[in-house]
């Protein structure tokens, strides 16, 4: 599913805000098959997926989702359906 936003600028907000605001504490990034855990609290999130290349993934195990970095911008990926549901009203 996009992220919604009309602007990459505003889907990396949205996602950092969202993570925020749920209390996730650890992700793990994706880039070019190279796995890297991380606090998101202590990251620039919105700047790590802006900067991000082309097809990396940000996993959020703690909400089941996935975030994907595609040519248009963010998509994402919620691991079961509940995942996605609950996922897709926090992004409203």
């Amino acid at each position: 599913m996009p992220v919604p936003g009309g602007e990459l600028e505003e889907q990396v907000v949205r996602i950092a805000g969202v993570l925020a605001e749920s209390g996730v504490q650890r992700l793990v990034w994706n880039s070019a098959g190279v796995l890297q855990e991380f606090v998101a609290r202590e990251t620039d999130l919105p700047g790590l997926l802006r900067d991000a290349p082309v097809g990396a993934v940000l996993v959020c195990e703690a909400l089941g989702v996935a975030i994907h970095k595609s040519p248009d911008g963010l998509t994402w990926k919620g691991s079961t359906p509940d995942a996605a549901a609950r996922f897709a009203e926090r992004l409203g």
